[in-house]
Parts: C-alpha cells; structure tokens; sequence
C-alpha cells in the first residue's frame, strides 16, 4: 500500500516502506506544509536553504525505524505525524544551516545508480508510478535459470552496522538490520499527486539513489508552489542534503551569488553532477503534457494512438 501526505491542497501518494525514499520525501513536503516557500522566487536562496533543510530532516527520519514491515514495525504514522513535523522544524533557522546535532532522530515510545522509472496514464485515467533497479549494473550477476532475469544486489541496503552504539547514521538502523529473507531499505519514491477535486493531477519518479528524494520534491514544488510548465519544473536545478552529513550538493549552474549566500547560511558546499532523471506526466487546464528529464540520454515521451 502507498503511503501519502496532504501538500497544500493536494495528495500525495509514493512508495512504502521497505522504500525510505517515500518517508524522506513525505517528511520534506510536510515540513514545506509549514513554510511558504511560494513568496520567494524558485531559484532563490531562501528557496534552496529551505529545501536543504526539509531533506536533511527527510533523510533523518528515514536512517533509524524504516526496513521491510514484515519484519520490522516501522512507526510510518509518527514519522510523518504533525508532532514529529513540528519537532523537525523548531531546529530550522530561516538563516542558518543546522548542524547534524541539531536534526534528533525520531525517539519511538517503546524501545525497541542503475535505477529505472516509468509513469504511464492510460485513456481511462489509470495511472502508474513505477520504479525499479537492480542496484549496481547486472546486479548481483545472477540469473534465473531459464529465464534470463538478473537478481539485484541490493542486499548492499541493509544496515550492515546494526549493533555499533558509536554509529548514528542509517547504517546502524534497527529497523533495517539483516534478518533472513527481510527485504531492504531503499530510496525509490514513485509518487502519484491528486488535486483538490480529487483527480490526478502529476505522475512522476526518478532513479538516482539516495538523490531521488531531492529529485522529486523539485518537481512537486516547481508544480505546485510555482506554478511553473512540466518542463520548466523538471529541469530546475537540484539540491540535496542528507544526515547526518554536512555538505550541500548542488549541481551546476547555480551562481556565484547563490553559492556564497548559502555559505553564509552556514552550508557547506559541494558541486554535484546531475541528480535524478524524473519521468513525468502532468494533467492540467491544458490537457496531458509528459516530460522526459534532460538529464540523462535515451529517456522519452511516448503517446499511443489507437
């Protein structure tokens, strides 16, 4: 089942866990529910700092209690609830960069880069949000007899230093730790957006990893907080920033004056090739309009004439 938040008038709806993606870009948008990031243009440095911050706190909630539900009761409901929002957002300064320390992983009440992404709506108005990988390139190198299809390597995901007490990063999540026949955590976060009256309004997703999440949540905001074209919204540059690391990644093309008033902020800075590739389908006044990301070779839009 999808997991899903209300983002200023609109629902949102991405993968579940064992996907970590999901919760990271579900926590951005209600972290952004309470920030309105529309009074400042796109490009701006406000714009930039405040989606850094919502991805920070994204990537936190994801790195302790999310690993496969059918071996772990994972908090899906206290993560994204208002009061662990609202705790994520009083250690955000409109004009500073947290620190690791200042993003406090959630506390439960009882102790305990070769990525594939299609969307597709059909006459009917059925859609698909769909993303899928086999990790590194051939996976794991193991085939099916018979049937030609490669197994992935994503036992790479889990966390394989559970049990660390000097560790605090994702690789020591409880929730995702080894366990036979458990399936991992990932970022993958296909999203399908709902408007107002109810109706479909964005199908998008993208590979990339651990950047996935930075990928779409410029996309849902391009949309929704600045009205902006697929395309415009598609081809925004792209921030990420997760936890409990410091350093902002920022792909080209940002300005000079950008770089140092983020620095200022207290940011530490660090160019990035290109994040994401997200394939969408935009429903609007205008009618269907698909948008294939620029960023990497080979992707298209494609409509079938009956």
């Amino acid at each position: 089942m999808p997991i899903a938040i209300n983002y200023k008038g609109h629902k949102v709806y991405t993968a579940a866990p064992p996907s970590g993606g999901g919760i990271t870009l579900l926590t951005a948008l209600g972290i952004l529910n309470n920030i309105d990031i529309k009074k400042y243009k796109n490009d701006s440095t406000k714009t930039y700092h405040f989606l850094a911050e919502a991805l920070r706190r994204g990537h936190n909630n994801r790195s302790h209690y999310v690993g496969d539900p059918e071996y772990f009761d994972v908090p899906i409901t206290e993560l994204l609830s208002i009061e662990r929002i609202k705790e994520l957002i009083s250690s955000i300064d409109s004009n500073k960069s947290s620190t690791v320390e200042d993003v406090i992983a959630y506390k439960p009440r009882k102790e305990s880069k070769d990525t594939t992404h299609y969307s597709i709506i059909d006459k009917d108005g059925n859609a698909v949000s769909n993303t899928y990988t086999l990790g590194l390139s051939f996976g794991s190198g193991v085939t099916i007899p018979g049937t030609g299809i490669l197994l992935n390597n994503q036992m790479n995901n889990f966390a394989y230093q559970y049990g660390e007490p000097e560790v605090i990063d994702r690789s020591a999540s409880i929730g995702n730790r080894f366990e036979p026949g458990k399936r991992p955590m990932s970022t993958m976060s296909p999203i399908i957006v709902f408007d107002k009256n109810d109706s479909i309004k964005l199908v998008t997703g993208s590979p990339g990893g651990a950047l996935i999440p930075a990928a779409i949540l410029r996309v849902v905001t391009g949309v929704i907080d600045f009205d902006l074209n697929l395309g415009e919204a598609s081809m925004l540059p792209r921030i990420h920033k997760d936890w409990p690391y410091e350093n902002l990644l920022l792909e080209r093309g940002f300005s000079k004056d950008t770089h140092n008033l983020l620095e200022s902020f207290g940011h530490e800075i660090e160019e990035s090739k290109t994040m994401g590739s997200t394939q969408s389908i935009l429903i609007s006044s205008k009618g269907v309009e698909g948008f294939a990301d620029l960023r990497r070779p080979n992707a298209g839009v494609a409509i079938q004439n009956d």
